[in-house]
């Protein structure tokens, strides 16, 4: 089975190191694994140390960072994909885990749980997908993804056939596309940490946070129940249930919106 992880790169800088280092690991596991870097247009020498770690470096600055995602699924091997940033790691041991739930359900993509972790790698919280039986129109009804792209691998073939990343969502794109996902097939949920995405407050999300919550807005009114009350069902069921199998996100919610009132800490609240 080919794994192929995607990274876009716009000066990815001192991270990038370790973020090729973790995909590499994956690699003593007996499964191909390549890593494609999606250069934007980077001054900072990224380019240039990865290739030297033995990463493959398309360099298309032309092209938005959902453009770059889609170009690199097209040009990734046949298999199971995953798309992280310059700054997010694989965790040791997630391609044989991914292997074996992919083998045993038979489903076409797989998401796990994801280590939410602050620009000095301190932990933050764990987030577990949200139950593998919620349908299209309950996640559209949520208001935002309860499925982390950085902890989701995606058959190649069917990510093209749900249409790939919307370029009209730029912030927005993992909801808009794990929604349409939804509406093909059910994924196959792993409990277990897939990788550590870094959260330090310069994400491109929380940069765009009003647009974020413009195209998330956007995908519930398109996939959505229609009525008003059932979003409201779906949503605050959906958000109860998804705490419940969270506690470590709660209690890293609860102390992140703290330590942010008190001005302690790394200063990013979620």
């Amino acid at each position: 089975m080919n794994f192929t992880v995607l990274t876009p790169v716009l000066n990815g800088g001192a991270p990038l190191k370790d973020c090729i280092e973790s995909v590499k690991r994956e690699r003593r596991y007996g499964e191909p694994v390549e890593h494609i870097i999606l250069d934007g247009g980077s001054t900072d020498g990224s380019v240039a140390l990865a290739r030297s770690l033995g990463a493959r470096v398309i360099e298309r600055p032309d092209l938005s960072l959902n453009e770059r995602v889609n170009l690199g699924f097209a040009e990734a091997a046949d298999g199971l994909v995953l798309f992280i940033g310059a700054d997010d790691l694989l965790v040791e041991g997630c391609v044989p885990r991914v292997l074996a739930a992919y083998r045993a359900t038979g489903r076409r993509w797989v998401a796990g749980a994801v280590r939410w972790v602050d620009d000095a790698g301190r932990h933050l919280a764990v987030l577990r997908p949200i139950f593998s039986g919620v349908t299209a129109e309950q996640h559209a009804a949520i208001g935002h993804p309860l499925i982390h792209m950085s902890a989701t691998w995606i058959e190649k073939s069917f990510f093209q056939e749900v249409g790939g990343f919307a370029p009209e969502f730029p912030v927005g794109a993992d909801y808009d596309f794990a929604t349409r996902a939804l509406a093909v097939a059910p994924f196959a949920r792993i409990t277990e940490v897939l990788s550590a995405w870094a959260l330090t407050g310069n994400n491109f999300s929380f940069v765009n946070r009003q647009r974020q919550a413009e195209e998330f807005r956007a995908v519930t009114l398109a996939y959505g129940p229609k009525s008003a009350a059932v979003r409201m069902f779906w949503r605050y069921g959906h958000r109860a249930l998804f705490n419940l199998a969270n506690p470590d996100y709660v209690r890293g919610k609860t102390m992140s919106r703290m330590c942010y009132k008190l001005g302690i800490g790394s200063g990013v609240r979620f």
